[in-house]
């Protein structure tokens, strides 16, 4: 996975739902990003607010992690051009994490 395999921090675009925060945050050893999912006309697949989420960033999409909890969050991680990691808790409503093609399960 992107910066991951180089041993870096992994930056996270994560364009959530309007209860994520709108706002950047700086975190040590690396950055980390969340906006409010009304901040695009574009719902999920599109890839739309994680392009706009990693360009925030001020990163290319191939150095941000997309993490979700539901299929369409991997389809749109993987639309934008980011690295995937499926949170095999919370929603995961339609089918089982592990058939949804992430780079990593959790």
């Amino acid at each position: 996975m992107g910066a991951g395999r180089s041993g870096g921090a992994l930056p996270r675009a994560a364009p959530g739902s309007r209860r994520a925060p709108d706002r950047l945050v700086g975190a040590p050893g690396g950055g980390v990003g969340a906006r409010g999912g009304e901040t695009r006309t574009f719902s999920k697949p599109h890839p739309g607010p994680r392009l706009h989420a990693a360009e925030l960033l001020d990163l290319p999409p191939s150095e941000c992690v997309y993490v979700g909890d539901d299929h369409r969050d991997i389809i749109a991680g993987h639309a934008a051009g980011m690295d995937t990691i499926a949170a095999a808790w919370g929603y995961c409503a339609h089918s089982p994490p592990t058939q949804w093609e992430a780079d990593i399960v959790l």
